[in-house]
């Protein structure tokens, strides 16, 4: 009842009723990004840099749409056409990858990750920019914390049903791997069809959705314009650094628990679980804390815990000190997440689309990046995209707090106000 009431109050029933349908959307983000590195370390045995190739790939796709979906966002009775074709977009790539999977085939795994990528952009990027637009400032990251958590429950749920068909077919024999694969990765092709019905609510929901007026047009010179897009533009410089070291990490994590830990893959699955369980769980805490927050501090520290973490994991020599340090990681990550995102739909109430488009883009440029320099270092040292992981963190550990400074004395806008009271 007190949940219930609080979500009433962040968001309004028809909103919350869209953002629900993310489930749907998000069924095999888990089980999907476990399985690549595996599949491709297991039966492609693909060196590190092309394993960061198809990373890579899916982030071109990424970068390009959401570019252009930031635009077309801009419109509000386009967002839940571009959804509803990011979501036919995603089933044509999640059966290619199934395809890829049976038959071991790289090209064939590349073209659906790239496809997915493309879906990707068309589909978060008008999402975000419609929650930003229905929501208070006050309870913004609060609202992207049930964001989130629906978008979390439902890779809960894929990965549940994924990994529970894995095991139990694991349990078996075959007469042929082809047969074992078709069976065993099948639940990619359930994730399709639940992202067609996923796109076709929110065809149905999102017109009901209210959005908070633009009482006043923006005034601002041009100058003032100027210095706008000058701050934003060292924020997103900063934004696609911390992304590059996300997928330096994230993109290796597994080759490098498979090399040093264990190659039981049970283990690595009951090892991810606690923190994504747990991150799940508190979203909308987190994002009711993040609304609490003063950004500078927060996203200073989060840097500074981000890099002792990613030190510690790559330092662990038992499985269950990896999944405690990878709960505290994924609790710090997702705090300083909501308070990044609420900062970015402070620049402009206008355009939050192109804003939002802006983001995505330039984040999942430095993507593309961070998994091919990251493979290339990994062939040298296995440590070493971590370490420069690390390194990275410290430097954002001091620029953060100058950034958010000066995005919030040259934005002349009533969020850019809200966002000057908390510093």
């Amino acid at each position: 009842m007190i949940g219930s009431e609080i979500r009433r109050n962040v968001m309004n029933k028809d909103l919350h009723n869209l953002v629900k349908q993310l489930k749907f959307s998000s069924v095999g983000f888990y089980f999907l990004s476990f399985l690549i590195p595996i599949i491709s370390f297991l039966n492609l045995k693909i060196s590190g840099l092309e394993l960061g190739f198809v990373f890579s790939l899916r982030t071109i796709g990424f970068a390009a749409s959401s570019l252009l979906a930031g635009f077309l966002s801009n419109r509000r009775h386009l967002r839940s056409k571009l959804i509803f074709g990011a979501s036919v977009g995603r089933f044509v790539s999640y059966v290619l990858i199934y395809l890829s999977f049976i038959y071991n085939l790289y090209w064939m795994m590349t073209l659906g990750m790239f496809i997915l990528g493309v879906g990707a952009g068309f589909f978060w990027t008008p999402f975000e920019t419609t929650v930003a637009d229905a929501t208070e400032y006050e309870n913004r990251s609060e609202a992207f914390g049930i964001f989130s958590q629906q978008s979390g429950i439902g890779g809960f749920i894929g990965a549940t049903v994924g990994f529970s068909i894995l095991w139990v077919v694991s349990e078996y024999s075959f007469s042929s791997d082809v047969i074992f694969s078709a069976i065993a990765f099948s639940p990619l092709l359930l994730y399709g069809m639940s992202n067609i019905y996923a796109g076709i609510r929110v065809l149905q929901l999102a017109p009901r959705v209210e959005f908070l007026d633009i009482e006043e047009k923006e005034s601002v010179t041009k100058i003032t314009k100027r210095a706008i897009m000058l701050s934003f533009i060292f924020l997103l410089v900063l934004l696609f650094s911390e992304a590059f070291i996300g997928s330096l990490v994230g993109s290796f994590i597994e080759f490098f628990l498979l090399k040093n830990i264990t190659q039981d893959m049970v283990l690595l699955i009951i090892a991810y679980v606690p923190g994504g369980i747990l991150s799940v769980i508190i979203a909308p805490r987190l994002g009711r804390l993040a609304d609490k927050l003063n950004p500078r501090i927060t996203l200073s520290v989060a840097s500074v815990v981000g890099a002792g973490m990613t030190w510690l994991l790559i330092n662990s020599s038992k499985i269950w000190q990896f999944s405690m340090i990878f709960i505290i990681d994924t609790t710090v990550v997702a705090t300083a997440g909501l308070v990044l995102t609420k900062v970015i739909s402070t620049v402009s109430r206008e355009r939050r689309g192109t804003v939002f488009g802006l983001h995505d883009s330039v984040t999942n440029l430095s993507r593309i990046a961070g998994p091919l320099v990251g493979g290339a270092l990994w062939d040298v040292r296995d440590r070493a995209p971590f370490i420069l992981s690390i390194a990275i963190e410290g430097v954002l550990a001091v620029l953060y707090p100058v950034a958010i400074v000066i995005l919030s004395k040259t934005i002349d806008v009533n969020g850019s106000a809200e966002l000057k009271e908390e510093l």
